[in-house]
């Protein structure tokens, strides 16, 4: 591949060798690996497109992004998405589709989240994943309906000679100028939602809630969404990096630190990360910010009321559950965590209807007990969380990768929503859990340069 835009040249010769008939649905693959070093991040920023989407593992190994759709499913439960993924993926187990589920599926979607739906998948017209020294480019095609050969050919040619039309070459980095921010809610109303909380935590109604704010930004102009990216990719910590940009103007992404789930040759892999302190100024800083998290007994509950959490359930869906590693400290670059990861070999075949409903949301970002603090969250925090620390990642026949949505921001046009949660606890102060949730975001904000 010569040129990097170039889509159609790459697939001429396989997109002119279809033939058909097909009964019922047709999905066709054609696959190309070229040796080309590409940056992903760069490429995918460079089409002037209405879908795009990207993908980065904690590892910053495994990564793949996407230009275009051939096939979207939207729902509003996971119930109504789950048996049109599993279809889908049934037809062929390379399949790979990418999207996630808002936090909350009881509440109707607020306007900022228009389009994204309670649950969204996309299956990429272009994929391209990285592998060991190279590229696969992939091209997909899906139809529900009966197509001629003809029919599709023309269809391809037009769609992938549009997406080469719309290469800008601008992948390069922009100024923010911004007109004024906002806080939902303010501090003296996040005073009263936490003191409300506590009483219900003193009442022994509910055990610990995670209760989050978010600071709107307004932009002179759109925001330039790989200017944030490529910020956010710098950032040398554990932590996903993704994207998923629906329509022009809204996007939502994230460098997020925590992974829901990843399952793969039936092995399945569930973290708990919950107890946060700055990263220190200097290593002995550092040294004792570490100490006192670790030595913090309202950090260490809140850490276990997760790891206790998701040991039941791994316990109930896995069998050999081992604890791989046990409440060691996670340094990221602004922030450091308590993480214990378990993992364990899947019982039966794989159902992610099953699996999201078990594990989302896990108390790190909901609280505990899940039921009552899951009620509770919407009549507590005054704006709808959307997909703010909800499952986004991907999914195949037996295999998928979801991080948990936090460390995320919403652009909606010249706004660019930036979230952060709080763990709230019988020993939580109102003004402690504001400085934190201010620290999370201006944290946020700092690995943006220039915002």
């Amino acid at each position: 591949m010569n040129d990097t835009h170039d889509f159609f040249s790459l697939f001429r010769e396989d997109i002119h060798s279809i033939q058909g008939p097909w009964d019922g649905a047709c999905y066709i693959r054609f696959e190309k690996f070229v040796e080309t070093g590409l940056d992903i991040l760069k490429l995918i920023n460079s089409y002037d497109i209405s879908e795009l989407l990207y993908f980065k593992d904690k590892n910053s190994i495994n990564q793949f992004g996407g230009i275009g759709s051939t096939h979207v499913i939207r729902a509003g439960t996971p119930e109504e998405a789950l048996p049109k993924i599993h279809s889908l993926l049934d037809i062929d187990k390379r399949i790979r589709l990418f999207g996630g589920f808002s936090f909350s599926f009881d509440v109707p979607v607020s306007r900022e989240w228009e389009g994204f739906n309670n649950c969204r998948f996309t299956l990429p017209l272009i994929e391209i994943q990285k592998r060991d020294h190279g590229h696969l480019i992939t091209l997909n095609y899906y139809s529900e309906k009966n197509v001629s050969a003809g029919e599709i050919i023309s269809l391809l040619t037009e769609k992938v000679k549009f997406i080469d039309s719309k290469f800008s070459g601008k992948g390069h980095e922009s100024r923010f100028e911004g007109t004024g921010e906002k806080f939902i809610p303010d501090k003296t109303e996040w005073i009263k939602i936490i003191d409300r909380a506590l009483d219900k935590i003193k009442a022994d109604k509910i055990e610990k809630i995670v209760l989050s704010r978010k600071k709107i930004i307004t932009s002179r102009n759109s925001w330039d969404l790989y200017s944030i990216l490529n910020k956010l990719d710098r950032l040398k910590e554990e932590s996903f990096l993704f994207f998923y940009k629906i329509d022009n103007d809204l996007a939502f992404l994230g460098r997020s630190p925590e992974r829901l789930f990843k399952i793969k040759d039936g092995e399945f892999i569930v973290e708990s990360i919950a107890g946060t302190r700055p990263r220190g100024a200097t290593p002995a800083d550092d040294k004792r910010l570490e100490d006192e998290l670790m030595n913090s007994p309202k950090e260490l509950e809140e850490h276990r009321i997760v790891s206790r959490f998701i040991k039941e359930r791994m316990d109930n869906f896995c069998s050999e559950v081992h604890v791989r590693i046990d409440e060691k400290i996670l340094k990221l670059h602004n922030l450091q965590h308590i993480i214990t990861l378990f993992s364990g070999k899947v019982r039966g075949e794989v159902d992610f209807l099953k699996i999201i409903n078990t594990f989302h949301p896990t108390p790190a970002v909901g609280g505990h007990p899940r039921d009552s603090v899951y009620r509770l969250i919407p009549e507590l925090e005054p704006f709808h969380r959307g997909w703010y620390a909800g499952p986004i990642g991907w999914l195949r026949r037996d295999e998928g990768n979801f991080a948990v949505a936090i460390r995320s921001a919403l652009i909606n046009g010249k706004d660019l929503h930036i979230f952060a949660g709080a763990g709230i606890v019988k020993q939580s102060d109102p003004l402690e859990e504001w400085n934190e949730t201010d620290n999370k975001m201006d944290n946020y904000l700092k690995g943006l340069g220039d915002l």
